[in-house]
């Protein structure tokens, strides 16, 4: 492949990509994107460019060839920059900072936003090398404190493999036979809504065949791998595969599970709702005293070792919030629904300091949000006088919260807003669309419980 006769570098060409995005509101993931892409530009510049063309420069069109200085000049004037000369001596100095790799500083703790493009460049690339070379010169020293950029990095290989089923094969293998990468991606990055799709395989077929007995953080590894893959099994509706992988974890389990146990708040929320509900399939016989001295514990310990989380979360209702909503989900899940109103001043608590004047003020856990208004309502008894405004309120704190719809990449939080949406509409044809929208980003997650609550949902509005 030639070299160009035009000054070009991996960050200058992610720059133009981000201000593409940008302007057109595209995401440029698909040949559909690039066609309407090019009819924009068709229209504002007239200039012509195929969308075959704009399709190979966002890799949507696997391709080794590099774009012709007439294509990047349009590209740069589209955006408003000028030629595309102009648009790369503008960036220059921002270019030479990162350019041609990698910092080789080995005592760099955070990463700065340009080497966050370059990942994802080599990511798109598939340049698998220089992304191992990277983190393993800077994650040994991020693991001791805590920063946005670190999520961001995370979340930047991530997405590559979310949507990239070759970065899952080439890339996992190796994050995984590293302890510190491990610790790092697995930590820093849980992808519940792929958890269904592929995330749950490569914590069964990749990280738990790493872990090291030896290993001081064995056990903390060992039961979150283990509270992810149960999750997995209750959304898929397999209960065989849940209490086979349940059992030897809670069947002789003499102390509770503490939070001093664990780094992170999500895997003591996970652990302690997957042992209500094989406490339940285990033994149906046990007594609504168990479940209520589960919860009252697992409150107390809440506010016990709240501080060991403030460094993550500045407010205490945040981490009730993360953990009541799994606990929720959990008591839902086994049909005991009506345990969430001993618990209920906690929840007015969440919900008071969440939500104000209907506008979201929480800037953390918005998924868990969603997930405890979700239960919520379905938890509600029409002959609870006392909370009979409780509904309203639901419906009007869900539209406060701001949840972008991706139907060609299905969330979590999606599925749960346009449900609780459908609850409350009052046209028909809005809520027979917006169950079905539910229903197809519950078949996309593969999550059956939450298809089969759909399906109920869908029998309920026409009683």
């Amino acid at each position: 492949m030639p070299k160009p006769i035009y000054n070009c570098s991996a960050t200058a060409f992610l720059k133009i990509k981000e201000e593409i995005r940008q302007k057109s509101g595209l995401k440029l993931h698909t040949l559909d994107d690039c066609h309407k892409l090019a009819l924009y530009i068709g229209e504002q510049q007239k200039a012509y460019i195929s969308e075959h063309t704009i399709a190979r420069f966002f890799k949507v069109i696997h391709s080794k060839t590099t774009p012709s200085h007439y294509t990047l000049d349009i590209l740069s004037e589209y955006c408003g920059l000028g030629n595309w000369d102009n648009f790369y001596n503008s960036h220059n100095e921002e270019i030479k900072e990162t350019e041609p790799s990698f910092t080789n500083n080995s005592s760099l703790i955070l990463p700065g936003s340009n080497e966050i493009l370059l990942m994802k460049y080599c990511l798109e690339e598939h340049s698998i090398a220089p992304v191992l070379k990277y983190l393993n010169n800077i994650v040994p020293n991020m693991l001791e404190s805590v920063h946005q950029n670190y999520w961001i990095l995370a979340s930047t290989i991530g997405k590559a493999v979310k949507t990239d089923s070759l970065i899952r094969k080439k890339l996992i293998p190796e994050i995984v036979k590293n302890d510190k990468l491990r610790e790092f991606f697995f930590n820093y990055w849980v992808d519940t809504d792929g958890l269904s799709m592929y995330y749950a395989d490569i914590i069964k077929t990749h990280y738990i065949k790493y872990l090291n007995p030896q290993d001081i953080n064995y056990k903390k590894d060992y039961y979150w791998a283990n509270s992810m893959v149960m999750l997995n099994y209750i959304k898929t509706g397999n209960l065989k595969e849940f209490l086979k992988t349940a059992y030897p974890i809670f069947h002789h389990l003499k102390d509770e599970f503490k939070c001093v146990n664990h780094v992170y708040i999500y895997p003591f929320a996970r652990l302690n709702a997957c042992q209500i509900i094989y406490q339940y399939f285990s033994q149906k016989n046990t007594p609504n005293s168990w479940y209520e001295k589960k919860i009252a514990f697992i409150i107390n310990e809440i506010y016990f070792y709240k501080g060991i989380y403030s460094m993550y979360f500045n407010k205490p209702e945040t981490i009730l919030l993360i953990v009541l909503a799994q606990i929720m989900e959990a008591l839902y899940i086994i049909k005991k629904s009506e345990l969430i109103f001993t618990f209920y001043k906690e929840i007015k608590k969440i919900i008071d300091s969440s939500i104000t004047n209907d506008k979201i003020i929480l800037i953390w856990a918005h998924n868990d949000l969603l997930k405890l208004l979700y239960y919520l309502h379905l938890s509600l008894d029409t002959n609870q006088t006392d909370l009979k405004n409780l509904k309203s309120d639901i419906y009007n704190f869900s539209k406060g919260i701001s949840v972008e719809y991706h139907y060609d990449n299905q969330f979590e939080n999606t599925y749960l807003n346009t449900i609780i949406q459908s609850l409350y509409s009052e046209n028909r044809a809005n809520k027979d669309a917006l169950i079905s929208n539910a229903k197809n980003i519950a078949l996309n997650l593969k999550n059956s419980q939450y298809l089969r609550q759909t399906e109920i949902l869908n029998i309920n509005k026409t009683k």
